[in-house]
């Protein structure tokens, strides 16, 4: 019975170690607000703002395309977005979770040209960190909810 106990105990220490969610009530404000400073930036055409919301290690990881790491390669991929006609952004952040120094989150998107036209709408998850008590985008990946068909068309 002993060595049961003891099996038991071994199998279930590591459980213990496992950070458990935390409570996301205040934090699911600033992850919004955070959301809130990239759409500004992106609005107001200003791709440097935007990649200064992320860690200096960041990575995002577009669809269809290699990995983005870093602020300057971050800054081009949303400067490039820019280029394309993004004008307005739209976030809507469905879930979030945090892990003692991490948040991820889980979200829809919508991206706009002039007169409100739809360029691309999605969904998409966020890491962040939080670095000297401010959250900061740290990865992300996304994809569109349009049909290949339209997806196409709108890079010609």
């Amino acid at each position: 019975m002993k060595s049961t106990n003891k099996l038991l105990l071994l199998l279930l220490l590591p459980l213990a170690c496992v950070s458990q969610p935390q409570n996301t009530g205040d934090i699911r404000e600033s992850i919004i607000a955070g959301n809130d400073a990239w759409v500004a930036a992106m609005e107001a055409g200003n791709a440097e703002a935007a990649a200064a919301l992320y860690t200096e290690s960041a990575k995002i990881m577009p669809p269809g395309r290699d990995a983005a790491v870093g602020r300057s390669d971050i800054q081009a991929v949303w400067q490039g977005a820019i280029d394309n006609g993004v004008k307005q952004a739209e976030l809507k952040t469905d879930e979030v979770q945090q892990y003692n120094d991490t948040v991820i989150e889980v979200g829809r998107y919508i991206l706009s040209g002039s007169e409100e036209e739809v360029l691309d709408q999605g969904k998409y998850m966020v890491i962040w960190k939080q670095v000297d008590d401010q959250w900061m985008l740290h990865r992300g990946i996304w994809n569109t909810s349009l049909p290949q068909e339209q997806t196409a068309a709108q890079e010609q």
